[in-house]
């Protein structure tokens, strides 16, 4: 089941989530898949910390000038 989140991850959910994704990638290679394909767009989870339309954090997730272009 999830969880919504109105007002938005808190910095440890936001390392929780990255840590829970480098898991779920590590399993799917050990039951012996090549890889993951991690859908970034519509609006899902990562596309919203890559978008200045939904990204408004403060913190180091947050997009800046020179963080924005360090993604990229």
């Amino acid at each position: 089941m999830f969880t919504l989140w109105s007002s938005g991850f808190t910095a440890e959910q936001v390392e929780q989530v990255v840590k829970d994704f480098g898991r779920a990638t590590k399993r799917v290679i050990e039951a012996g898949f090549d890889g993951v394909e991690i859908r970034g767009a519509n609006h899902y989870l990562i596309q919203q910390f890559f978008s200045r339309f939904s990204n408004h954090r403060q913190d180091k997730w947050g997009i800046t000038k020179h963080s924005h272009s360090r993604r990229n």
